[in-house]
């Protein structure tokens, strides 16, 4: 509850005048509850294992920490690199194979397998072609090998 408001009348303050004040308050309000019989609730299950913490904990890690350049110049696994890049397929451009400042933790899997390996030893400024082959289910089927015919 908030702590009462006072309003002191200092228009009529004297000697021998009556002191008039106006005090707000907030009252909590009558609750009359109804009918409750019937009413049924199921219990939550609020059970916290270790695993749940320790992602909690690597979220909050990863979203409040800062990204600082490396003291070396060669890449390594671990590594965050900030790159661009662009995707050929048969000497073509592919659809949504280019990026640019596109920032990925060397070892985390979000690229297709080879990938983050290829990038592994390269320098700052350097440039280099990453042969891979995309998985056979990839998502674009354009560019899966098992729609390919390889």
């Amino acid at each position: 509850m908030a702590p009462p408001h006072i309003d002191v009348d200092m228009n009529n303050l004297g000697k021998d005048k009556p002191m008039t004040y106006f005090v707000d308050v907030a009252v909590k309000p009558e609750v009359t509850l109804g009918d409750v019989e019937g009413i049924k609730a199921t219990r939550v299950d609020t059970a916290i294992l270790d695993g749940d913490v320790e992602a909690e904990l690597e979220h909050r890690l990863s979203h409040k920490s800062e990204l600082l350049p490396k003291k070396g110049d060669t890449l390594a696994q671990g590594d965050t690199a900030i790159f661009d890049f662009t995707g050929y397929l048969n000497g073509e451009e592919f659809e949504g194979g280019k990026a640019e400042n596109h920032q990925l933790k060397i070892g985390s899997g979000q690229f297709i397998p080879g990938f983050e390996e290829g990038m592994i030893g390269l320098k700052i400024g350097e440039t280099r072609d990453v042969p891979v082959t995309f998985p056979a289910e990839y998502q674009a089927e354009n560019l899966s090998w098992s729609t390919r015919g390889l």
